[in-house]
């Protein structure tokens, strides 16, 4: 079989994420499922990098959706191939589907904001010709808000996941320091590290001997260290990768979330390969149900953050004997996502879809004008985020 070109659409290639991983991921190992990929990252920096096949758009939040599409056109020659275009997390979609060439469309979702999940999937009805999605229970919702997709044309996609390159052991809790771990790009948006400071005050009213260790960089990472004030209670490592990111993560008994707003984070089933103990808020995403197919215990209500400190606080009161039934569990729990069923099962979907009739739009009116086209992201995103679903035919 002749390889499909596919072209997948992310904000960011170079950052620290779970999204980035899969990425990076699909540029080392698509080849050998008879894919030929690459990446077009909107806001790294022009040129290209990866052997050619990530190239940088060079936006920021000063650029707009108008300034965006220009910025496409300009960057993108207009011989480039048609290929399937994968647009993860949908963004960039509605305003760029005229311009991209593509011979088909996929939607991969990822994570997902649940207040506006309705109006971001309602924005793709007809723009797609499949939909990838993180959790089970994400097939209602997309087939609620996408209602013209046929169910054979959605796909749930299990992350993948590359394991740790030597063995772990935890050795038993005792008397020692417990150590949670905090691993995500350091910024209030989504990750909301804005939260971790009023858990340290709660963890150091139980009297457990902890550490937090932030794993990641980002722009809170100064005003982080800040309230912190160099205390032996928090520990920076910056951001990591490969060896060193699993020898961090290797010496944590349990991974703490506090985001408003997640999909099935890749750091999370990471951490939970190697029995490292998740504490992780309940806001309706693949993570928390992954997490109570554990112990529902270690599920907290988004705003309660004393809660954190309890659930750490009965993890060291447990016992050795509960806490290795919880480390082997985790195992359990993420056994899926091991070996190549990521590759195959993606793959597979990529190649159906190039091979069955094309559903979505390829003809569109002239973009009409839309005043938020020309507000800058930055504003957009706190102001009126629904104006980056602005369609050419809306």
């Amino acid at each position: 079989m002749s390889p499909i070109p596919v072209t997948h659409y992310f904000t960011f290639y170079r950052s620290l994420g779970g999204v980035q991983s899969m990425l990076r991921l699909h540029i080392k190992n698509d080849a050998r499922f008879g894919l030929d990929s690459n990446v077009v990252a909107f806001f790294d920096p022009k040129g290209t990098i990866e052997n050619g096949r990530v190239r940088g758009i060079g936006l920021s939040w000063k650029s707009t959706v108008w300034s965006a599409r220009r910025s496409y056109l300009r960057e993108l020659p207009s011989d480039e191939r048609k290929p399937v275009a994968v647009y993860n997390n949908f963004w960039g979609l509605p305003f760029l589907a005229d311009l991209d060439r593509s011979t088909r469309r996929i939607a991969a979702l990822h994570s997902y904001y649940e207040p506006l999940l309705g109006e971001c999937l309602a924005a793709e009805e007809g723009l797609v010709d499949g939909v990838l999605y993180p959790s089970e229970q994400m097939r209602e919702t997309v087939r609620r808000f996408l209602p013209s997709l046929p169910p054979e044309r959605m796909a749930f996609l299990p992350m993948p996941l590359p394991e740790c390159p030597f063995p772990v052991e935890h050795p038993p809790l005792g008397k020692r320091t417990f150590v949670i771990g905090f691993s995500a790009r350091l910024v209030n948006e989504q990750k909301r590290v804005d939260r971790l400071p009023e858990v340290v005050r709660a963890l150091e009213k139980t009297g457990v001997d902890f550490r937090l260790e932030l794993l990641g960089s980002g722009p809170q990472e100064s005003w982080l260290k800040r309230e912190f004030g160099g205390s032996p209670k928090v520990r920076f490592h910056g951001h990591l990768s490969g060896e060193a990111y699993w020898k961090v993560v290797a010496g944590w008994d349990a991974i703490l979330f506090t985001s408003d707003f997640e999909g099935l984070p890749l750091s999370l089933l990471e951490a939970m390969s190697v029995g490292i103990l998740p504490i992780f808020p309940n806001i309706q995403s693949g993570g928390d149900d992954y997490v109570r197919r554990l112990d529902g215990r270690f599920v907290y209500e988004l705003r309660d953050l004393t809660r954190v400190a309890s659930i750490v606080s009965e993890v060291v009161r447990a016992g050795e004997a509960q806490v290795a039934q919880w480390r082997a569990r985790c195992r359990e729990v993420i056994e899926p996502h091991l070996n190549d069923s990521y590759n195959r099962t993606y793959a597979t979907f990529i190649r159906e879809i190039s091979e069955a009739p094309r559903i979505s739009a390829s003809k569109f009116p002239k973009r009409r004008f839309h005043l938020t086209d020309h507000v800058p992201f930055a504003l957009l995103v706190r102001m009126f985020v629904r104006g980056f679903y602005r369609r050419n035919d809306g």
